[in-house]
């Protein structure tokens, strides 16, 4: 149980600060669902596969459409996870950071992230 808790807050936590980092409206992440299972992103805030996949092929400079269906995800995929693994490494400690806000509270509003960051940012800042 520990290790699926671990696993769905650092999931969690990757949606939310790599939606930032991309640019996307991003809501309140938790690990309490109305199912009894870990681990949600609420419906309507929510970073959705079309909406992720768009801003990844923008940061990739594949442009020409405002809906990314499934023929460009399959084309563009391979590319897709190298470049959100890569934003995944590069903000691996910010994502640790959230996940442990996650762990302890449950529940992170978007406000509480956004702190979370902000507060790491100057953490890691030189002085």
């Amino acid at each position: 149980m520990v290790d699926d808790l671990l696993h769905t807050a650092v999931h969690e936590a990757g949606h939310a600060v790599i939606g930032r980092v991309l640019g996307l409206v991003c809501g309140e992440i938790t690990l309490e669902t109305p199912y009894g299972g870990l681990g949600h992103e609420p419906d309507g805030d929510g970073v959705d596969q079309s909406r992720a996949t768009q801003a990844l092929c923008d940061a990739r400079g594949v442009r020409g459409a405002s809906y990314v269906g499934d023929d460009v995800w399959e084309k563009y995929e391979a590319k897709l996870r190298r470049k959100a693994g890569a934003l995944v490494q590069q903000h691996r400690l910010d994502i640790e950071r959230v996940a442990q806000a996650l762990i302890e509270r449950g529940t992170l509003t978007n406000e509480e992230i956004d702190q979370l960051l902000i507060e790491l940012v100057a953490q890691t800042s030189p002085s």
